[in-house]
């Protein structure tokens, strides 16, 4: 059986508490329960919404095309803030330590303190759009931009270090979380290719 939502669904839906969160292309995200598929509530936003919603303890983010994220109650979806971050994001946002990650096409990696309406913490500039989400490992975070870049940076407060010199492994995109080991990162690029990346140096490794 097929229900209506009035939109193209264009990101991973989140399940939770008996409520479905489901991104759509109709400027809108949709919170369906799970018994009967019921609308519970409705968030419109001014663009698409590609992004999977995340859920950490009693609070709705979702990451928009229309340069913000959203901060909602899951259960009425009552916007609690909303933080205007200058570019639009695809992806979701990483929570860890009280903190939020996401990259956007800004060309930025932002920490957020969402106990402070989403304020930029943090600021890490970045040679083109940051299209997924960053591997959070240990402290460090890796990601990729729509240009083939990789960085790795830690957190330190209130700026972003470098653990080595942003790298150029591929010749297309990196859209994909990387794959963070022991060893080594491993990212996929639109150009077909796989790479891995040692982890303490940046080189390519194959």
């Amino acid at each position: 059986t097929g229900y209506a939502v009035n939109g193209l669904v264009t990101g991973y839906s989140l399940m939770a508490d008996e409520l479905l969160y489901v991104p759509l292309s109709s400027n809108s995200m949709t919170a369906r329960t799970v018994n009967g598929f019921g609308e519970a509530w409705r968030l419109t936003t001014r663009q698409s919404n590609w992004a999977q919603p995340l859920l950490v303890e009693d609070t709705l983010y979702l990451s928009s095309l229309d340069h913000s994220l959203y901060a909602m109650n899951p259960e009425s979806g009552e916007v609690l803030w909303e933080a205007a971050l200058g570019g639009a994001m695809t992806s979701s946002p990483v929570y860890a330590d009280g903190y939020l990650y996401v990259g956007t096409f800004g060309r930025k990696l932002l920490k957020l303190d969402p106990q402070n309406n989403g304020q930029i913490v943090a600021s890490y500039d970045t040679h083109d759009w940051v299209w997924g989400s960053p591997a959070l490992v240990d402290g460090t975070l890796y990601f990729g931009d729509v240009s083939g870049w990789l960085y790795a940076v830690t957190d330190d407060g209130d700026t972003f270090t470098p653990v080595w010199e942003p790298v150029q492994v591929a010749t297309r995109a990196i859209i994909a979380t990387p794959v963070v080991t022991d060893q080594s990162i491993i990212v996929g690029s639109r150009d077909h290719n796989l790479f891995w990346v040692n982890r303490d140096t940046g080189a390519v490794e194959i």
